[in-house]
């Protein structure tokens, strides 16, 4: 297992090559277990807000793109997005696209600091209780966009799991 750690957050020239290469085989990742749903969250915003989230863990934080917790998690979501001149698409987005982030390092074996669990509890702790507090009322009825999305991502973690089994 490879650390990313990258030195010097005052110096761009060192992060960029470690934060590229992560995001490039991300993207990777993305056509690969994405390619069903086209026009999820991830398909559409991953690749630009995980750029976004590995830049901001290298400067505003330790600078270990491979360690995450739940603050982090949290404060990305919370704080800096919201303020870095996003889209209300991007927005929504960010809780998905982040728990994708904690999935993908996951399943390279290279995710270090919170569990799992953990961190995608984070991410859904800001989607339903900060950005979509209205979706959760209606997520409980059979058909509502909340119980589609809701069926969506229990599909695609049951298929990720089969798929760390195969290999």
């Amino acid at each position: 297992m490879t650390s990313f750690a990258v030195g010097h957050k005052d110096d761009p020239w060192s992060r960029g090559p470690t934060v590229a290469g992560l995001v490039a085989e991300y993207a990777d990742y993305v056509r690969e277990e994405h390619a069903i749903c086209r026009g999820c969250p991830v398909v559409r915003s991953g690749v630009t807000i995980v750029r976004s989230m590995l830049e901001w863990k290298a400067i505003h934080r330790d600078g270990r793109l491979d360690r995450w917790t739940r603050r982090d998690i949290r404060d990305y979501l919370l704080r800096y997005l919201p303020t870095a001149n996003a889209s209300r698409v991007t927005l929504l987005d960010g809780p998905t696209c982040a728990k994708d982030l904690v999935y993908f390092l996951a399943d390279r074996g290279s995710l270090v600091g919170d569990d799992v669990a953990v961190l995608t509890e984070a991410t859904d702790e800001v989607f339903y209780g900060y950005l979509r507090p209205a979706a959760v009322a209606d997520s409980h009825s059979p058909g509502s966009p909340g119980a589609d999305r809701r069926a969506k991502r229990k599909a695609a973690g049951q298929a990720r799991r089969r798929n760390r089994r195969a290999r």
